[in-house]
This record gives C-alpha cells, structure tokens and sequence, in this order.
C-alpha cells in the first residue's frame, strides 16, 4: 500500500521493511513517518522515528510521544487496535493543548490581569454538599425535550449550568459558570442569572465578568500555571469544556450521583445547541452515526474516565448508564442553602502580580541563569515543554538550545507588553 500524500504524518503499527524504504523519499515537504515495531530497528534518517514497543505498559507513553510529534499535522494510523485509538486521542488533546497554548497564555493572563478583584476560593467548598445530586445542564439539542423538567428537580439536586446553557434553560440554576476567554458579550449578557453564584477561572472574558452580580467563585486554572501561582493556586484538572469544568466542581463539593442534561456534545443534524442551526464546520469527527467537534470528544472520554456515580439523560456520544429525566426518581431534599456554604468562605484578592512584573522584568534583561525565577518556572518552562515536540520535528537533529532561548525572548516580549505597560 503505497503511502497517500494526502496525509503529513503517518504512524505504521508493526515494522514493514517496504513501506520503511518508502517512507525515506516520502517524509518530503515536511512530511514525518513514526514506525512502531516490537523490536529495535534502526532509521537512516531522522524524519523516520521508530519507537520500541516490548510491553503493553508502553502504549501510554509511545502514543503520547507520537501524538505530540504529529500535532498540528493530519495524522493518518495505519493498523489497527487499542494503540490506533489511543494514538488519534493524543494527537487530538496534543492539538487541543497547542491550540490553548499558541499565544503563550498571554490571553488568559491578560483577562486575569482585567478580572482581579475580590472572590471567594472554590476549592474551600471541598465537601460541602456530600451526598447531594447534582444535574450538569448542557446546551445540546435533546434539552429542548427535557428542559421543562429541571424546574421539579431544584429541590432534589443542585442544578449546575454554563455557557450557553444559560441562555437555554429558563429555571434558575444553583451555579452559573463560565471559563470562556472569548465567550461572546452579547449572548452572555442576554442570560437572565447574573445574581446566581458564579464558578469561573480568571481567564473568562472580562466584559462578561463585569456583568456578575452574585458571589464570584474562583476556581484554579486548568492550564496555566502562571496565573495559579499569581492567585496562589495548584492547577484544577477541569477538562475541555465548561461542562467538564462544573462536573469537577460538583465532585469536588461531594455531589452524587451526578446527571447530564442537554449534553449530548454532538450535532443532531444541524442542530448544534438547543433551539439554534448551526452549519457544521470543517474537521468533525463521526462518532456512531453523528458527528461532534474535537474538544466535544475529549470532553466526553474526560467525563467517562470520573470514577463517581454518573448518569446520562441525553441524547449524545457519552458511554454512561442512561436514564429517562421523566422517570427520575430522587428524595425531596427541599431548599439547598448555596448561599451560607458560600457565605463562609472567606473574600480574597490576588497580591502577586508586582513580584510577576518584577520577576518578568528581571528575565527580560537577562535570558541566562533565570532557573530560579518564578516567570521561568511558571511561564517560559511550562510552554517551552508544550511546544518543544514542534522544535524537534521541525528541525531534526539541530542544536535545540539556540531554538529555547529564541522562543523564551518572543515569549517575555508578548508578556511584556501588557504586563509592564500597566504598571
């Protein structure tokens, strides 16, 4: 089988001594060839990787390298199996990640920088709703069916919605949430539940973070380690979406079971939301017989691999046990106090950012010898780690360190120019 120049990177499951010799002339025009063999071979060139694979214990870790030397490149597997699949989920997350990260975060810690003020720390409501269900409300189309039911749940769960969700539900959620740095003003300010309690990250767009009236609750960033250090955070593991971000709160405060609403995370024909067409854009992937977006899929397995009690009450690619909301049958609980479980927790206000600017500064001036800065641990490591596999693809068997400190320099410039000049 000859190899299809339609595809920039190509992973061969199995060593084939044929398609070996032909991949030599093909990884041309920047195309790359990663072998996975059950015994040591040996590659005449570098564009031509080839991993070892003795043990199944090595399939995490060899999808996970062959996930990030083929990001941003259309990936084709040949084979067959588990790895296959792991392989397209790396390289999926991989692109995912470099995505988040191909403004060198400077978006998310600028809207940070536009966000400080005072909230209260999500992560001190550890436990506070043990045993309390909680329902997860998405936007996906099946909550046109179901939606009229939430309001007889909200004295039997605690009602989590985000995005827009909130713009599709008309009953009061227990929390609102948001973590979108470019969720668009209008739709945000168009939803009616500016006093409810507000989960966020920093990030958030700052022109829908002035329109929160009700408590704001800080929760960690999931990514960038800069701006948990500036708030005095470790990272939260919250997912893709804000639907994985309020699934993690609710565990996080104790909730179970937990059920999903209106979060099919695919397109029913083209309904992409509740009640709204939606021509769907290039790159979908078929799941069954639908078709979803990228970070949807991850969103998905991201939920299915919770180990809490979950039940799925929509109508999409999420492999949990599936319940009928009209048939739900949970114990009145009566009114949930939210507001005195909040009420304890303590206001705070980030006070890190003049070490940040002062750290920042200092790295600018010189790019030797900074290991022990906090912009070097926090910032310039962090992303030289997520894009170091592009470096090493890119520019195979070069000296990387010329690379590092040209990168680290474009990176403080970015960060300079917003952090410094507010000063």
């Amino acid at each position: 089988m000859p190899l299809s120049k339609d595809f920039e990177f190509i992973c061969i499951l199995g060593w084939d001594e044929k398609l070996y010799q032909e991949s030599l002339s093909w990884v041309e025009d920047g195309r790359r060839v990663a072998f996975v063999a059950d015994q040591e071979q040996q590659s005449a060139d570098p564009r031509v990787a080839v991993h070892v694979m003795e043990s199944p214990l090595q399939e995490e870790m060899i999808a996970k390298k062959i996930g990030w030397a083929s990001v941003f490149k259309k990936l084709q597997v040949i084979g067959s199996g588990p790895l296959k699949e792991k392989i397209e989920e790396c390289h999926t997350a991989a692109h995912a990640l470099l995505s988040e990260a191909s403004d060198y975060w400077v978006k998310p810690m600028r809207n940070a920088r536009l966000n400080n003020g005072f909230y209260r720390r999500g992560l001190e409501l550890q436990g506070a709703f043990t045993g309390i269900p909680a329902v997860i409300v998405g936007a996906g189309p099946s909550l046109e069916k179901n939606g009229h039911l939430l309001r007889r749940l909200r004295e039997k769960a605690l009602l989590f919605a985000g995005g827009t969700a909130l713009n599709a539900i008309d009953v009061e959620p227990h929390f609102a949430a948001s973590i979108d740095a470019e969720a668009p003003y209008r739709q945000f300010k168009g939803h009616p539940f500016s006093e409810v309690p507000f989960c966020y990250q920093s990030r958030m767009n700052p022109d829908n973070f002035g329109l929160i009236h009700g408590e704001k609750i800080l929760f960690p960033d999931s990514a960038c380690d800069a701006i948990n250090w500036i708030h005095e955070e470790e990272r939260f593991d919250s997912g893709w979406t804000v639907g994985n971000f309020l699934t993690q709160a609710a565990i996080l405060m104790g909730c179970s079971p937990i059920f999903f609403v209106g979060m099919d995370l695919c397109y029913q024909g083209r309904r992409k939301y509740a009640k709204i067409d939606a021509d769907a854009p290039d790159g979908l992937i078929q799941v069954g017989d639908v078709w979803t977006q990228k970070d949807w899929l991850l969103a998905a397995r991201w939920t299915e691999a919770r180990n809490v009690p979950m039940f799925d009450a929509s109508d999409g690619i999420l492999s949990l046990p599936k319940v009928k909301l009209n048939e739900l049958s949970l114990p009145e609980i009566g009114e949930i106090n939210v507001h005195e479980a909040i009420q304890k927790l303590q206001l705070k206000k980030a006070t890190r950012w003049d070490e940040w600017a002062a750290s920042l500064r200092t790295c600018k001036k010189k790019i030797e010898q900074i290991e022990h800065e906090i912009v070097y641990q926090k910032l310039l490591l962090p992303l030289w780690q997520i894009w170091r596999p592009v470096f090493e693809r890119e520019a195979p068997g070069q000296n990387l360190e010329i690379h590092r400190k040209l990168f680290f320099q474009n990176v403080l410039e970015e960060h300079e120019e917003f952090v410094l000049s507010e000063r």
